[in-house]
């Protein structure tokens, strides 16, 4: 006997606790998925704390500007960081 030949012949009350958990388990997904959705999805707005604030040169004593220049062994391509600073 092969082993389709075993799986065929198998009493259906054998099989169908199987199916009925997938079943199960997919509705569940469902379920959470959609929960999941439908509360991720609103128009509130949090005031949050301000965690950082733009501070003048003068105040942090550094004077930086982030100037790139592309050459052909230094560009996107080769280097992929390149706008990154």
């Amino acid at each position: 006997m092969s082993e389709r030949d075993i799986i065929s012949n198998l009493p259906f009350s054998l099989i169908e606790p199987v199916t009925q958990q997938s079943g199960y388990i997919k509705k569940f997904l469902i379920t959470i998925w959609l929960m999941v959705f439908l509360f991720s999805c609103s128009n509130k707005k949090v005031d949050a704390p301000v965690m950082f604030e733009v501070l003048e040169s003068k105040q942090t004593g550094l004077d930086f500007t982030n100037k790139l220049t592309a050459k052909a062994d230094f560009n996107l391509f080769k280097y992929l960081y390149f706008y990154n600073g």
